[in-house]
């Protein structure tokens, strides 16, 4: 169930003395053990603990932080969803590189690939401005594909 850190306890687990741990980069309350919490719309009632992995991997995938959600996946359902998560960043950031500005749009699910979008958007634009105005540095400076760096090259050649 996900990847884990050699030599970590699992971020959930009690340390000595049964003072619950706060791992860093992982937000929300750590509850005592005995309480029950519920986690909407999925309207399952996990204890603290399995309350806490599910609170913390439903926030990772939304914040499109793959790595830590799969630490936190657990079970098949976990499973398929951090699958389904990464073929769809894969489809976004192919989109991206292809220049497939419509079907980025389409495909972005939050603010933060909106935001990808926009910045990749004014990037090209702006390397293709240096590129015709043979300012080669600061074309190079936005080129960050193969494909890019080699067609600034070819323009440095050509003027």
């Amino acid at each position: 169930a996900g990847a884990a850190v050699p030599g970590a306890a699992a971020p959930w687990a009690r340390a000595a003395g049964g003072a619950a741990p706060r791992p860093a980069g992982l937000a929300g309350p750590v509850r005592a053990a005995g309480w029950i919490q519920c986690l909407p719309p999925v309207s399952r009632c996990f204890s603290t603990p399995e309350a806490w992995r599910a609170q913390q991997f439903e926030a990772a995938l939304a914040a499109g932080e793959l790595d830590l959600a799969a630490q936190l996946a657990a079970g098949e359902d976990d499973t398929e969803r951090l699958r389904a998560a990464r073929e769809h960043d894969a489809a976004f950031v192919a989109a991206i590189r292809a220049y497939d500005w419509p079907r980025a749009k389409a495909l972005a699910i939050n603010r933060r690939e909106l935001d990808d979008l926009h910045d990749s958007i004014l990037r090209v634009k702006f390397l293709e401005y240096y590129i015709s105005h043979g300012d080669t540095g600061k074309a190079l400076e936005l080129a960050i594909t193969e494909a890019e760096v080699a067609q600034v090259h070819a323009a440095s050649r050509a003027a």
